[in-house]
């Protein structure tokens, strides 16, 4: 379709547009560039080639005003249900790789742009197809099956997956008109935009009188929106990005010239075509041509370009680096300080830039005279290129990153040397640093106000260089490198950045010295850079269904729909006439009383509607079921965290509406008393107030809100022959869904409301909005449609947005939609309850537990009606399957100045994983024995009982040499009965899967021969009660013999509606004998509390369960009606001449019989355990302190599963979001004011596909869960805890290389995550260490 835009908004986004024109495909989840979920694939005409080329970008960054000439391609225009699926959706589909299905869209033309721009005729290899999400993230699948389902069309035909055929490039954009003498302009909504088509132009344009107050902004692909998010502080934007001239790439015999618009893409794709082999078939370029010439007379001149290369690709993702261009990555870390890759390998390198005054006079200046805070740019300066010279002969060019996740994450530290060895000396040296200031341990990015000294920019180790030169490549030389470098002026305080700076020196020195592969450390940019292919197997299908299509293995029925974006989400709803959109104003510190606000400058922004405080608040003011925070701060009271809201702005559009917000004064009296941060914070506070007698307004400790025990620790403690004690700390984790919480609320006749919102549980928010309102709950409808991800997350924490839109809505009589952008929402969700615990444990020689005394401090921000429910978890499931004769955990709860926490994905049983391990592991390390012995010790009778189990480990009699039973009897902590125990078998058959014992071999074997790469192997269990709750559906049967399902439980990627739709298939089979029903005559509706009045939550892995069997109970009373039309049809026709069917019985019923019943499970006492194992080996970089999972291996207890393809994506998933929990995902706080530093993808790190096992193997227990809804368990959270394995694997490689350096062998507190940061901090490698 032909679009054109008149005077368009300059600050309006392509995914803005696109999504406010009905083009839904295009998701935000996060507005930052940094998921992925926005990305469509633009296309521009080349008419000297007459051909098109094609690139993947983020839409939510990318301007619309830079759009024009432009083919734009969504998910949904590649294929969808009516015109029919693309390759790549079907794939995705087969291989289950869409489950919420939010991130899918940008999945898919991630994949079709990066096949669009290889060469060739073929796709490439696999390991190329993984890259090509490097800029996405998924939180459900875990990415396995996405990168298999892409990898299936490894050497393909490409023409079968990418070109004219599928995104063909309009003829009317073929003919572009010729450039305009005069730059085009826009005004829409008061700020200008500015094209200029060449550099005169854009000399003229910036030439003209600036006007008083009104600030200018030169942008080209403006991805620093996603970081600084100032659209609202520019009046005018000038694009560079038609510019021929800064678009080119010239090569001369010096070097390559890069205009300052080309973007990181086609700077990759410039360094690929030279180092590409030449093919005789293939024309060569000009470019190609000189660079061939070059090398035949200047050998080794090109030694930088691979590393350049490698490099550049770890930035960012594909979608990103296609817009972002090279001059406005420098520009931006001079201006603002940030912190970039590119300015350090280019500076490291010795690159120089022109600079175009006012004028068009141009001055080359190097970078690091650039970067120096004595060069000033002027403001209205042009960078117009970026020189990168050859190196000469002799100079060897390294470059060094590191970053919380591998790829698409902003470095903690990077490096580039560039060394000139002459006659084994070195002659000259330039040694560059950047990236400094570390937010892995502080808060966030520059503000846009830093000074070119900020700490960002890349600095000259210059007294280093001088103190090497002229010397030999030596270990003295690089003592004397270490040494000095730690005299520069600019070196950090940071500890980890020193350990850094220091390790990468050391890097380059092996290189220079020419030391041999197995001596040195890890050698490329990054650990990451020896990543090949993943690959595993999964064995699922053990069981052949005896009720098909229950049990059959499919995926997810809606997959394909999800995959091409026309599944719709809350905030693809179409919005009504005279809709509003809605933001909030945000209280930016915490405990800063609210006196008022000044609305004059923000009445004055485009779009202003009104404003909503808690004075339009006609109930409560509440927007929790505990009801212990604020919907809306109210004048004169205190904010409870930093980022509380205290005002809704509403406006025509949220861009708008976002805007306005910012220019609201808030006048708050600040705080004199430092917030409460931290659970120890709290202790300490209460512990004061204690001894001082005089109490709190509001307790910060609530005591003992959970205690287990059994026998008498405190004596078995006493007489243990051995004990150890210690303490540790498990950090929060966000639920990270993708699909940011929205709502849309429609006011009916009669005072009604119908709302639309993103929840798990429909009934509670029906609770809350008729407690905030006054409004009787008959007036009130809430729906759920698809849901992008819970995690937990959606039962209490999203409830504030329909709350706070109803109110919105009862104000001013209209339509409201409230939609929390990224950083806002992580801001108030909370996240996972952290830990801070002490433990004692009493043991024997052999390891063997007697007694272990636990005492939590649960961190629940301000209050959450499940944080004392994740706290008891804690100490009921702490003992997994270990055998503790006696035992006292207790938890208190700590009211700390932040968002309170909640519920997240298996709410408490990780922290208890992590606690347990670290007692074994202290344990272990205290014997000086292996910590699987100890493991083993706990888990089985005697020694001689893991033999007599692997024996035979599908047998129930296994069950007697179980150490946990032993103590336990038939109940578990807390006294839930046990159902079954196949944890033995679990554990000795996945044993010998996987080779433990020769595993462990190897890896003691490899440690031994390397210095400074360590692995480790761990195998660790899960135990996980869950409980099967009384879930209610509504099954409707029409006349054609199809059918409606509507239930309580939420579709939030989980495959409940598949499994419904499995279960529904075959019961109404039954109901006439001989008959088929065919999945598609079934099909699962929105929730509705119009449907399901008070229904049950979906949560605790078990809602597809206790739907299914709410659906059966359904289909039985419709079966029940039906029985009199049945017997009547037969009375009729008794010789059986026509086949009696559903279809006909239906019809034949008529009015006279309802063909509608609700049903509830029955089976809503039904509570068991799930059991697993995994065996997990990483490899670490010792000094960097990077990790890589080698291999995973998982055997799990899924029982006869309802849908085994369904069952192993939530498995896989449920492992790498524990990934997340034990190595990436922490959260930061400014200690002054309670400001959440990691509130979003710039920061917060979720895995990415790197992150994934290099070898990731998954399989089934084949043993029935007889007790079980036919037979089967559950899947969604248990597999997350076998994470801790990944976990315990990294201790391991820790405590190798500590004790390589003379750290010995005991035990060492690491808490979790433990990123690179504190991997490497916890080795503790010195620079006396750093030997060649």
């Amino acid at each position: 379709a032909r679009h054109e835009v008149q005077n368009p908004d300059p600050t309006l986004t392509l995914s803005d547009y696109l999504r406010d024109s009905g083009y839904k495909a295009v998701k935000i989840g996060c507005g930052e560039g940094g998921c992925g979920a926005c990305t469509v694939v633009v296309a521009s005409w080349n008419a000297a080639t007459a051909t098109a080329s094609y690139r993947s970008v983020n839409a939510c960054l990318m301007p619309l005003c830079s759009c024009s000439g432009l083919s734009v391609t969504t998910s949904m225009g590649l294929g969808n249900s009516f015109k029919g699926f693309h390759p790549l959706q079907e794939r995705l589909a087969e291989h289950n790789g869409s489950q919420c299905g939010f991130c899918s869209p940008g999945m898919v033309m991630s994949m079709y742009g990066m096949l669009s721009q290889h060469k060739g005729d073929t796709c490439p290899g696999e390991a190329e197809i993984e890259s090509c999400i490097d800029g996405n993230l998924c939180r459900c699948t875990g990415y396995r099956s996405i990168l298999s389902a892409f990898k299936s069309f490894a050497g393909s035909p490409k023409d079968a997956v990418v070109g004219e055929k599928y995104a063909p490039f309009p003829e009317f954009l073929k003919s572009a008109p010729e450039p305009e003498s005069v730059p085009r302009r826009f005004t829409g909504s008061g700020k200008e935009w500015i094209s200029a088509t060449s550099v005169s132009q854009l000399l003229q344009v910036l030439g003209e009188p600036q006007r008083p107050g009104v600030s200018m902004s030169m942008v080209a692909g403006h991805t620093c929106r996603g970081i600084y998010k100032d659209d609202h502080l520019v009046d005018v934007f000038v694009d560079v990005s038609g510019i021929p001239e800064l678009k080119a790439v010239d090569l001369s015999p010096d070097g390559i010239s890069f205009g300052a618009a080309v973007n990181w893409g086609s700077f990759i794709q410039a360094l690929e075509e030279l180092l590409a082999p030449e093919e005789p078939s293939s024309p060569l370029s000009k470019r190609k041509r000189l660079y061939l010439e070059v090398a035949q007379s200047r050998p080794g001149f090109h030694a930088a370009l691979p590393v350049l290369l490698e490099h550049a690709r770890k930035v960012a993702g594909h979608s990103v680096r296609n817009l972002g261009t090279l001059g406005g990555n420098l520009v931006m870390t001079k201006q603002r300080g940030f912190q970039s890759d590119l300015a350090t390998i280019l500076t490291g390198v010795g690159s120089s830039i022109t600079v175009l005054g006012s004028k068009g006079l141009a001055k080359d200046v190097p970078l690091d005279e650039f970067f120096s805070s004595a060069f000033v740019l002027p403001e209205l300066a042009v960078v117009s290129s970026i020189k990168v010279p050859f190196l000469s002969s002799g100079e060897v060019f390294r470059s060094y990153r590191t970053a919380v996740r591998p790829i698409n994450s902003h470095a903690l530290l990077n490096a580039a040397f560039c060394v000139k060895v002459e006659d084994s000396a070195i002659a000259s040296a330039r040694l560059v640093f950047g990236a400094l200031g570390s937010r892995d341990s502080a808060p966030g990015p520059s503000s846009p106000e830093s000074s070119s000294g900020a700490t960002g920019v890349p600095r000259r180790a210059v007294k280093t260089e001088e103190a090497i030169t002229g010397k030999a490549a030596s270990q003295s030389t690089l003592a004397i490198a270490l040494e000095t470098v730690q005299h520069e002026a600019w070196w950090p305080e940071d500890d980890f950045e020193k350990h850094l700076a220091l390790s990468y020196l050391y890097k380059m020195f092996h290189v220079i010295a020419g030391s041999a592969a197995d001596l040195a450390p890890p050698l490329g940019v990054s650990q990451s850079s020896e990543r090949p292919a993943t690959k595993g197997t999964q064995a699922i299908d053990w069981a052949t269904p005896d009720m098909a299509p229950i049990g059959t293995a499919m995926p997810k029925i809606s997959s394909k729909l999800q995959a091409a974006g026309e599944q719709r989400f809350t905030n693809d709803m179409p919005e009504p006439k005279d809709c509003i959109y809605a933001v909030y104003v945000q209280i930016p510190r915490t405990k800063a009383i609210f006196r008022g606000y000044d609305l004059e400058a923000a009445k004055q922004m485009p779009g202003f509607i009104d404003i909503v405080t808690a004075e339009d608040i006609a109930g409560q003011n509440v927007c929790e079921p505990t009801k212990q925070l604020y919907l809306l701060v109210p004048k004169g009271e205190a904010s409870q965290y930093a980022g509380q809201p205290c005002l809704m702005l509403l406006a025509d559009s949220t861009r708008h509406a976002e805007a306005a917000a910012k220019k609201i004064k808030l006048d708050l009296e600040l705080p004199i008393e430092a917030p409460l941060l931290t659970a120890l914070a709290c202790q300490t506070k209460q512990a004061e107030a204690d001894a001082s007698g005089t109490p709190l307004p509001k307790p910060v400790v609530k005591r003992e809100s959970t205690v287990i025990k059994r026998g008498d620790a405190d004596a078995a403690l006493k007489e243990a022959p051995r004990t150890v004690k210690g303490t540790s700390f498990c950090d929060s984790q966000k639920a990270f869904y993708m699909e940011p919480p929205s709502a849309l609320v429609v006011p009916g006749e009669d005072g009604t409301l119908n709302v639309w919102a993103s929840v798990q549980v429909p009934s509670w928010l029906h609770r809350l909005l008729s407690e905030v309102t006054n409004l009787a709950r008959n007036k009130v409808v809430v729906n759920i449609t698809h849901v992008g991800g819970g995690f937990g997350g959606k039962l209490t924490k999203s409830l504030n947005v329909a709350v706070a839109a109803v109110v919105a809505t009862i104000k001013t009589r209209r339509p409201v939609k409230l939609h929390l952008n990224r950083n806002v929402d992580t801001v108030m969700c909370g996240g996972r309850v952290c830990v801070t615990f002490d433990y004692e444990a009493g043991f024997d020689d052999a390891g063997k537990l007697s007694a272990v005394r636990l005492r939590n401090l649960a961190d629940g921000g301000q209050g959450d009606s499940c944080v004392g429910f994740s706290a008891k978890i804690i100490c009921k499931n702490v003992d997994q399957i270990y055998g503790i004769p006696h035992f006292d955990a207790r938890s208190d709860i700590c009211v700390t100045d932040k968002a309170s926490n909640t519920a997240v994905r298996g709410p408490g049983e990780p922290q208890a994983s992590f606690i347990m391990e670290t007692i074994l592991e202290h344990v272990a390390a205290e014997l000086g024995i292996s910590p699987h012995a100890v493991r083993e010790a706990n888990i089985f009778t005697e020694p001689e009982a893991v033999a007599k189990v692997a024996a035979d480990p599908l047998s129930e009699s296994s069950d007697q040499y179980s150490r946990y039973l032993a103590v336990m009897g038939d109940k578990c902590s807390g006294g839930t009965p046990l159902r079954g125990f196949p944890a033995l078998g679990i554990w000795t058959t996945l044993k010998q899967k996987t080779d433990y014992d020769g595993k462990m071999s190897a890896v003691e074997k490899f440690n031994a021969e390397h210095r400074w790469r360590k692995r480790g192997l761990s195998m660790t269990p899960v135990k996980y009660p869950v409980d099967v709750r009384g879930q209610q559906a509504v099954v409707c049967l029409y006349p054609d013999a199809t059918c409606l399902v509507t239930c309580d439980g939420a579709e939030i990627g989980q495959g409940l509606h598949t499994k419904v739709i499995q279960y529904a298939a075959y019961h109404l089979s039954q109901i006439v004998p001989g008959d088929t029903i065919p999945l598609d005559n079934v099909r699962v509706g929105p929730s509705g509390t119009d449907k399901v009045a008070v229904g049950s939550i979906t949560g605790g892995s078990t809602t597809s369960e206790g739907v299914c069997e709410a659906v059966r109970m359904a289909i039985e009373k419709l079966a029940e009606n039906l029985k009199p039309v049945i017997e009547k049809l037969e009375k009729a026709d008794p010789e059986k001449k026509e086949p009696l069917t559903l279809k006909k019985v239906v019809a034949a019923a008529g009015s006279g019989i309802e063909l509608q019943a609700s049903g509830k499970c029955q089976h809503g006492d039904l509570k068991y355990q799930i059991y697993g194992a995994a065996v997990s080996e990483v490899e670490l970089d010792v000094l960097t302190g990077e990790v890589v999972i080698l291999s995973t291996s998982i055997l799990y207890d899924c029982g006869k599963s309802l849908n085994p393809i369904i069952d192993l994506g939530q498995c896989e998933g449920g492992f790498m979001m524990g990934v997340g929990f034990f190595l990436r995902e922490r959260n930061l706080q400014d200690p002054v004011t309670g400001q959440l530093a990691t509130d979003g993808t710039w920061e917060y790190k979720i895995p990415c596909f790197q992150d994934v096992p290099l070898e990731f193997n998954v399989e089934f227990f084949p043993r029935a869960h007889k007790e079980g809804i036919v037979s089967s368990k559950a899947s969604g959270e248990p597999p997350l805890v076998l994470s801790t394995s990944v976990f315990c694997a990294v201790r391991q490689a820790v405590a190798a290389a500590r004790k390589d350096f003379g750290k010995g062998t005991g035990h060492f507190r690491l808490d979790a995550p433990c990123t690179p940061r504190d991997i490497a901090l916890a080795i503790g490698a010195s620079s006396t260490d750093m030997i060649l």
